[in-house]
């Protein structure tokens, strides 16, 4: 007996489906796996090319504008105040002074000129004083932009000096320049009975900063201290603490500044190649470069290349751009005759760097060797008014760019319009003349032939004819 057939229909239009989503769903992990690795090409080239460099500087320093890049965002925290001291401690009695005022923060973008020097100026740390009250930290800004960007120092802490009950914290920054966010105020001093527990004043917290200095608590006698110096960037300083009489202390030291330079890089492309011969004397070649111009902006670079003969791997030179969109350097290391490829790897203006992967970005270099200028073969002794022989250049390495000739006194060689082929004749000759050839191989100085004479002998008075070289 016969068994049936599974393939209803119904079955088969059910197995096309099936098979028709398997497909699909194929196509589309083939898709991802081709898409994915280009996307993320694409992607890791822009993104290095847009890098966002950040300088931070906790004392004074500055940077150079890189080509193409006409605005930074700068951040800057001012010094923070440094804490109060204490002293003139009675029997039975503990001081303590209050803490400086964090540095305010400012922040504002700036415009920029390439190739011009932007200098932070950081504000410095303040000491404490010993019993006395702490100082105002500084302000931190940019050097000629201070309209535009300063972050004011906190005030500094009092110091306990008279014993009154509490001494207020130093006020944080709140002034400046650009949009500006004031520090943190410093905490109280106090004056404590039979020396009980109580603190010093802690210093401020600078804005996104948990960096003022701690304070001190005291136990019944036995603290003398120091305050605490406020962190970087600007924390105010804790104030000092005494619980024995005599003692003298000063107040923590108010934290350094800090500027922040930020920017995003422009990016640094190229359209075309091309490199003129060398010589092995000097191995030498002017590379040139085209590309946009806003992406060859004015300026000078440092390029990165290889070089193939020879083998030459992160070469570096500098490279001019006088006019946007064009550029040269020069490659050096073309000792070997031949041909070698230069291909450059990446363009680099102060911290921004762009890889250079175009496939527009190789050119030959076509190296030539030293010109030799050979020697002249067929000098003869002709009559006055007499052709001289074929002259003839052999031996010679380069191509033979002109003849020259030399005439009594024979001081100064004269160049034979339209002549550069390896032979040459003269026409009516009168007086005695020496020859020669000059030569260049490629890009390689100009070599001279050896010299060939040709020597003319006077015709005879009284009207006879030349009959030979004996006139």
């Amino acid at each position: 007996m016969k068994k049936k057939l599974l393939s209803t229909p119904r079955n088969f239009q059910h197995f096309n489906r099936s098979l028709i989503a398997f497909q699909l769903n194929y196509l589309k992990a083939i898709s991802y796996k081709i898409f994915l690795p280009v996307f993320l090409f694409f992607v890791s080239n822009f993104m290095y090319g847009q890098a966002t460099i950040t300088h931070t500087f906790d004392t004074n320093n500055s940077v150079i504008v890189p080509n193409g890049l006409t605005s930074m965002n700068i951040q800057a925290w001012g010094g923070g105040g440094s804490g109060g001291g204490a002293t003139n401690l009675p029997a039975l009695q503990g001081r303590s002074g209050s803490g400086g005022g964090a540095g305010a923060r400012a922040t504002a973008t700036i415009t920029v000129v390439p190739g011009t020097t932007i200098s932070a100026l950081v504000a410095t740390a303040v000491s404490g004083t010993a019993g006395a009250n702490g100082t105002a930290g500084n302000p931190s800004t940019i050097s000629g932009f201070e309209s535009f960007i300063s972050a004011s120092g906190g005030a500094g802490g009092l110091g306990n000096i008279t014993g009154n009950a509490s001494y207020a914290g130093g006020a944080g920054g709140s002034t400046g320049a650009g949009t500006v966010t004031a520090g943190g105020n410093g905490g109280q001093g106090f004056t404590s009975g039979l020396a009980a527990l109580f603190t010093s004043g802690a210093g401020g917290n600078s804005p996104g900063f948990t960096n003022g200095g701690a304070s001190h608590t005291s136990v019944i006698g036995g603290v003398n201290e120091n305050g605490n110096p406020g962190g970087i960037p600007g924390g105010g300083g804790s104030g000092g603490i005494i619980t024995n009489t005599g003692e003298v202390r000063a107040g923590g030291a108010g934290g350094a500044g800090r500027v922040i330079i930020g920017y995003t890089c422009p990016t640094y492309s190229i359209n075309s190649t091309s490199a003129a011969g060398a010589c092995v004397s000097t191995g030498t070649s002017l590379v040139t470069l085209t590309g946009p111009a806003a992406n060859l902006p004015v300026g000078t670079y440092t390029v990165t290349y290889n070089r193939t003969n020879p083998t030459g791997t992160n070469l570096t030179a500098t490279m001019t751009v006088s006019t946007a969109g064009t550029a040269t350097f020069t490659a050096v290391g073309f000792t070997t005759v031949g041909t070698s490829t230069v291909t450059i790897v990446s363009i680099r203006s102060q911290d921004c760097i762009s890889t250079v992967n175009s496939g527009n970005n190789s050119a030959n270099v076509i190296v030539s060797a030293l010109s030799v200028g050979g020697s002249i073969s067929g000098g003869s002794t002709i009559c006055s008014g007499g052709n001289s022989a074929t002259l003839t250049l052999s031996g010679h390495t380069g191509t033979v760019l002109r003849w020259q000739y030399l005439i009594a006194p024979f001081t100064t060689w004269v160049d034979i319009a339209n002549t550069t082929g390896t032979g040459y004749v003269f026409g009516p000759l009168g007086q005695t003349v020496r020859f020669r050839a000059v030569v260049a191989n490629g890009t390689c100085a100009e070599a001279v032939s050896s010299e060939a004479t040709v020597t003319v002998n006077p015709l005879p008075q009284g009207g006879l004819t030349a009959n030979g070289p004996f006139c």
